[in-house]
């Protein structure tokens, strides 16, 4: 056989190709709720994420995200995560466990855990974006591991009301990372 066509099977044959998935919840969708997608368990690196602006109560509002390249936006008007005493892995409404998460458009609030460090967003892993959301009345706003790597960037977020009056609670805690966009 010729080198062009020893290529192309070597091409073929180590070519691994990855589909990205769009997932929608919402009370008409085939996840009700963020929490309803993420005990699904099938997302997939790189896969969408449209949430329904709708009120998101307890356990139905928090997730844990592992994958990486994730894109989740509220749509139709902001969602609003209620956690309302609910929180998972004692860390809060949403953990980011895995690399490179973008989240745009979504409401979190009533963050609280028992080491009063509830977050609405805690980043466990590296790069996160956060654009266009809303983070009041929790322990923290965002609460971020120290990786010291990777960039976080906010854009377009308001923060209120968040923290525990205990002066180690806040709006936005970033720990060492590389390089932090506000």
């Amino acid at each position: 056989m010729n080198t062009v066509l020893h290529t192309f099977l070597f091409f073929i044959f180590t070519l691994q190709v990855t589909y990205a998935s769009t997932y929608n919840v919402g009370a008409s969708r085939d996840y009700v709720s963020p929490n309803d997608l993420y005990n699904a368990n099938i997302l997939s690196d790189g896969d969408t994420i449209f949430i329904d602006a709708e009120d998101y109560l307890g356990t139905n509002s928090l997730a844990v995200w592992t994958q990486n390249d994730l894109f989740i936006q509220g749509i139709g008007g902001r969602p609003h995560l209620v956690a309302d005493g609910a929180a998972i892995w004692g860390k809060g409404i949403w953990i980011f466990a895995g690399n490179n998460i973008s989240v745009e458009n979504i409401e979190f609030s009533g963050a609280t855990v028992p080491d009063q460090n509830g977050a609405g967003i805690r980043l466990d892993r590296i790069r996160m974006t956060a654009r266009n959301c809303y983070f009041h009345n929790n322990e923290n706003g965002i609460l971020t591991s120290n990786p010291y790597e990777g960039t976080i960037t906010i854009e377009y977020c308001e923060f209120s009301g968040n923290g525990f009056s205990d002066g180690i609670s806040h709006n936005i805690y970033v720990g060492h990372v590389e390089k932090w966009i506000f």
